[in-house]
């Protein structure tokens, strides 16, 4: 939903990537959002333009890379080196045009 987008926050491992109805893709570092608009590094886009939004983050950590980040040996652990560098990114959807836009209760039913 654009709410999603509007509140997200990215930090400076992750970024939100815009895909354009005209077939453009923007990858943001710096985002906000309001209602109608988005504004990506400092470019204001109009809600309308926006095909997707996803929110490209960092893969979550192992149990080994937490504890060794906890234990202080991160030598053991080398997706943790050279600041995250090699963590790898997730894409997550956080909007997409072609959905309904209404605040609905979501429910699972098993058959």
């Amino acid at each position: 939903m654009w709410s999603d987008l509007q509140g997200s926050a990215p930090n400076k491992y992750e970024r939100i990537r815009l895909e354009l109805k005209n077939g453009s893709t923007l990858k943001c570092r710096n985002f906000s959002a309001a209602e109608e608009t988005a504004t990506c590094d400092g470019s204001p886009i109009g809600k309308s333009e926006v095909a997707r939004g996803y929110y490209i983050r960092l893969a979550p950590a192992t149990e080994w890379e937490h504890y060794t980040i906890k234990e202080d040996a991160s030598i053991l652990a080398p997706r943790t080196w050279f600041d995250l560098a090699f963590f790898p990114r997730i894409k997550v959807l956080l909007y997409d045009h072609a959905v309904s836009q209404e605040n609905v209760r979501v429910e699972c039913k098993v058959p």
